[in-house]
């Protein structure tokens, strides 16, 4: 027997997102600062809508606005972030690497943190250039990268092509790639599936287990140099990503050690 999706909605009924919180003992919910924010936003919002049922005068809808559009954009705030903890060392004390302070206290692989810092070098760039519409999460920097070097534009020109052609609110990966391709009629696959042997899969897993992460994310993480020189365009392939990046941070010590 099929259990009912209590996520799902239709015009008729709409669940409250945080009605949940009403109803548990607020001492078994987290402490940590970034959930008490998110329990404190949803208490304010839910003590403001009850001010006066008939009216939405006490609502700032702009600001609401501001808030919705400002979190899409948050992975360019976390690749800042993520960007001047690696290069200012700031895990030191914390952790012996910064793939180990990703880890243990981002929660994430050390690669999705040079992701999210790469995804954040090129909105920037969008921005610098005068983009008023950004890339709403690196999933589509990453595919914007990858179709504007098979196409021989910088990413500044294939964006503006993507923005002329596609309403901001259709904009996916998957929309930017069949604008560039569209005689790829057949969607490429998202996974595969690969034979190896027993033997081999149990010492992946193990590896995977001892190393804190799936096994996607561990073959991810050994192929990432692959995955990155075929993937991380501007206007040349990016090769040599540690190489620039250990130069970037001995760049930058210079200027902090200068003052």
């Amino acid at each position: 027997m099929s259990k009912k999706n209590l996520y799902k909605t239709n015009r008729a009924f709409l669940p409250n997102p945080a009605s949940a919180l009403y109803q548990t003992d607020a001492e078994i919910i987290s402490k940590a600062p970034e959930i008490q924010e998110i329990v404190q936003f949803a208490m304010d919002l839910q003590l403001e809508n009850k001010k006066d049922s008939d009216s939405s005068d006490d609502f700032n809808l702009d600001y609401l606005i501001f808030e919705i559009k400002k979190n899409t954009l948050s992975y360019i705030n976390n690749g800042l972030i993520g960007f001047k903890i690696k290069v200012n060392k700031l895990y030191e004390g914390k952790a012996i690497n910064f793939k180990s302070f990703c880890q243990e206290f981002l929660h994430k692989t050390h690669w999705q943190i040079n992701r999210t810092i790469r995804a954040a070098q090129a909105a920037i760039e969008l921005i610098a250039h005068g983009a008023e519409i950004v890339p709403s999460c690196e999933a589509q920097v990453r595919e914007l990268i990858r179709c504007a070097s098979l196409t021989g534009l910088t990413i500044v020109e294939a964006w503006q092509y993507v923005v002329d052609a596609i309403e901001p609110h259709q904009i996916t990966a998957i929309a930017i790639h069949k604008f560039f391709f569209p005689e790829q009629e057949k969607e490429e696959p998202t996974t595969y599936q690969i034979e190896v042997s027993a033997e081999l899969y149990q010492a992946i897993r193990i590896a995977a287990k001892n190393a804190k992460m799936t096994v996607t994310e561990l073959l991810e993480e050994k192929f990432e140099a692959l995955i990155s020189s075929a993937n991380w365009h501007f206007k040349q392939i990016n090769e040599k990503w540690e190489e620039e990046e250990e130069a970037s941070q001995d760049y930058y010590q210079e200027r902090l050690e200068s003052g």
